[in-house]
This record gives structure tokens, C-alpha cells and sequence, in this order.
């Protein structure tokens, strides 16, 4: 009878173990959904610096327009 229960609560045992391995991978995903959304805030910054170098660029052109 002993001999008999233990496989099965070594089952349960494996069981709870892959549970917790699957709730982990669920929250790096999250964690790789927040990266994400930081790239996404660098790439518009680095969009607002493109711009502003335009800015600059006409700006000397007036200068020299001028001189």
C-alpha cells in the first residue's frame, strides 16, 4: 500500500514544479513587453534629435543667406 502512494505523490510533486516554471515564463514576458515599450520611447526621442538637427541645418543656411 505505501509502495503504491508514493509514485503518485511524486506526481504532484512534478506537477507543482511545472506550474510554478510556467507562471515564471509569464512574467518575463511581461518584463519583455516593458523593454519593449522603452525601445519604442528611445526610437522617438532619437526622432525628436533628427528633427531638431534640421532645425539647426536651416537655421545655417539663413546665416549664410544673410552674410
Amino acid at each position: 500500500m505505501n509502495w503504491v502512494q508514493e509514485p503518485r505523490n511524486k506526481n504532484q510533486e512534478t506537477r507543482t514544479k511545472n506550474q510554478g516554471t510556467r507562471t515564471r515564463t509569464k512574467e518575463l514576458g511581461t518584463w519583455n513587453q516593458e523593454l519593449g515599450t522603452w525601445n519604442q520611447e528611445l526610437g522617438t526621442r532619437n526622432q525628436e534629435l533628427g528633427t531638431r538637427n534640421q532645425e539647426l541645418g536651416t537655421r545655417n543656411l539663413e546665416l549664410g543667406t544673410w552674410n
